[in-house]
């Protein structure tokens, strides 16, 4: 995974980046990709993933303009 982030960091576009929290607590983050603010998830709490996966999105890149239909 970090040969596909590190493309897209070559051509100047954001990446966000995620990894589980049991990953992190145990030091297996790779170290290459220690530096950067991960987006820390665990498997019970997989709706707090999903809005700070939005937050940190829009905060990267904007909000957009999509419009959900309804």
């Amino acid at each position: 995974m970090q040969t596909e982030a590190g493309f897209v960091l070559g051509l100047g576009k954001p990446v966000v980046w995620l990894c589980e929290q049991s990953e992190v607590e145990a030091k297996k983050v790779h170290f290459d990709t220690r530096q950067y603010s991960f987006v820390r998830w665990t498997s019970n709490k997989l709706d707090q993933l999903a809005l700070d996966l939005q937050n940190r999105i829009e905060a990267t890149i904007g909000r957009g303009n999509f419009r959900a239909h309804g």
